[in-house]
């Protein structure tokens, strides 16, 4: 659907576009991976903290999956946002996010995380048309070209 949408939006970027998920897909696809519920729209608007505990927000896409799923898609939200760059590494804007996880989990997580990042990316990249943005097909091949990047790198940890 991300591919498909991109497409539609910004044609030139289609083909980047399918080969980024295509990749990030077969990556991902000899990677096992553990499964937990996950939000599956992760971001910062997602979270209400209150004084006592931190409550999550539109639970509508929540499921079971690979929990590096929910770390991507906080650092897809923090690049379309701007809070991060496009060619940000997913592994430095989620360090605060990351640290909270035992170093036993973390790593396999991490091998993961390029990939689900790309993915997440693709699922993000038309937001600047959605919003009507300035320059927003420069921003969309941004995203395309920052998941390209991820999904062509192989796993590390």
């Amino acid at each position: 659907d991300a591919v498909r949408a991109i497409a539609a939006a910004v044609p030139g970027a289609a083909r980047a576009a399918g080969e980024s998920a295509r990749s990030a897909r077969a990556a991902l696809a000899g990677s096992p991976a553990p499964r937990t519920t996950v939000h599956g729209d992760f971001s910062t608007d997602q979270v209400l903290v209150c004084p006592d505990e931190l409550r999550l927000l539109d639970l509508d896409r929540a499921t079971v999956d690979d929990p590096a799923v929910d770390l991507a898609s906080w650092f897809a939200a923090e690049v379309v946002a701007e809070r991060a760059p496009a060619d940000a590494e997913p592994r430095e804007v989620l360090a605060p996010l990351l640290d909270g996880f035992p170093a036993a989990t973390r790593a396999p997580l991490l091998r993961r995380l390029d990939h689900h990042a790309a993915v997440a990316l693709l699922k993000r990249a038309v937001e600047p048309f959605r919003t009507h943005a300035d320059d927003w097909p420069t921003f969309v091949d941004a995203y395309v070209r920052a998941a390209h990047r991820l999904a062509e790198r192989t796993p590390r940890s």
